[in-house]
């Protein structure tokens, strides 16, 4: 029987895809990524695996190094976060016309709230979320549902995809094989419980809650509850970061950080006109871009939050003139996130805005010739030691 919240029934359905930045990168990349590979997450100090191809003898967390050491002429590819977050809540977005209470714990797994489901079976309910799965493409999605997240994760860790699997009322022979490695508790605690033999949640319920508090503190009485098939963890709905993206495409690679700049310059000009932005401040930028050998990523924080992308440019320029890009940059995208409002600051009662006033009048009598945003061009100095006129100045948009 399902717990009731107000009278009514409460289920809970977990939303599982093993490996995720793995199917999603070879779904990227498919006609490129037909060996196995390792996804590289880059520390100040050191690398280690984000995900892998399934199979590998290799754990998320593990530091490079060491993975290497057991498979040395495996594939590296550098962890897109960005672009795995991006795919991940729009993949979710599916099931927010199914349930207004959606939490997120990680890349690959949810939890999907279905008190507004009251009416409908659970066999309905796996059947229809079943046929929600033909718009992932190619993702091996996994749904368990229960009477709550933990009987709703086993659940789904028995799934097969297309095949969702139901907690059955008998808890107790449902969860007793599983391993104690499907607990979320710490690491300590996990081989703690293994020390003392205890491998299987079958294993913990011949104790009592007590000397399982007494050992473990509070993570103790969790242990304990979630092996009997109790859990009162609410769902936390999930909170997406907003982020806006701009990119641009090269006729061919383009390898001078002059004229890298000036890419950066027109896709900043964009970011910081989008109409998302509504005057907030930028604290990061994220810089990808497909290069002749490989992908090309730069992280950048500004600290204070940058209100002006004349800022953000010089900051830019001074963090890429020490970069080494692997090749030509055949492509650009500039990414950025966590949006926060502009901090306070003076600006000079006399500063003279004469210039930009005339250039604001011109666009507007502009629009009233041309119509709305017509299309304005700026000349550059790309090249101008360079022997080929054409590399010389180039044409770009101009943004006011």
């Amino acid at each position: 029987m399902s717990p009731l919240r107000g009278g009514v029934c409460v289920l809970v359905a977990t939303v599982l895809i093993p490996n995720f930045a793995f199917h999603v990168e070879r779904n990227r990349s498919l006609n490129i990524l037909t060996s196995p590979f390792l996804i590289v997450e880059r520390h100040p100090k050191h690398l280690t695996v984000m995900d892998f191809t399934p199979g590998l003898p290799v754990q998320v967390g593990m530091k490079i190094e060491k993975a290497l050491a057991k498979i040395p002429k495996v594939r590296l590819i550098d962890a897109d976060i960005l672009y795995y977050e991006k795919t991940w809540h729009e993949f979710l977005d599916i099931f927010q016309l199914y349930s207004s209470s959606i939490e997120s714990e990680r890349l690959g797994l949810a939890y999907v709230d279905l008190f507004d489901q009251s009416q409908i079976s659970a066999e309905d309910l796996s059947s229809f979320i079943s046929k929600k799965q033909q718009l992932s493409c190619s993702l091996p999605i996994q749904i368990g549902i229960g009477k709550n997240k933990y009987l709703a994760y086993i659940a789904a860790r028995r799934a097969k995809p297309g095949e969702p699997v139901i907690a059955p009322s008998n808890v107790k022979d449902f969860l007793a094989p599983t391993s104690i490695d499907y607990l979320p508790i710490s690491p300590k605690s996990h081989s703690a419980l293994k020390e003392f033999g205890l491998l299987t949640l079958g294993d913990i319920t011949h104790y009592p809650i007590g000397p399982m508090q007494a050992q473990f503190g509070n993570e103790g009485r969790l242990i304990w509850n979630l092996a009997h098939g109790n859990d009162s963890r609410p769902i936390t709905n999930r909170i997406q970061r907003e982020v806006i993206t701009e990119k641009m495409s090269f006729a061919s690679p383009i390898d001078i950080l002059t004229t890298i700049m000036v890419a950066v310059e027109v896709l900043l000009k964009r970011i910081f006109t989008h109409p998302q932005r509504r005057g907030r401040g930028v604290m990061q930028i994220d810089l990808q871009a497909n290069t002749e050998k490989e992908r090309w990523t730069k992280n950048i924080v500004f600290r204070p939050a940058q209100e002006t992308w004349t800022k953000c440019l010089r900051i830019i320029e001074r963090k890429l003139e020490r970069e080494s890009f692997p090749g030509g940059l055949e492509d650009l995208q500039i990414i950025a996130s966590e949006l926060t409002k502009e901090l306070g600051h003076q600006k000079s009662l006399f500063s003279n805005h004469r210039k930009k006033e005339q250039l604001g009048e011109l666009i507007k009598t502009l629009e009233v010739q041309l119509g709305p945003k017509p299309h304005l061009w700026q000349v550059r100095e790309i090249e101008p030691w360079s022997r080929i006129p054409e590399r010389r100045m180039a044409l770009i948009p101009f943004v006011p």
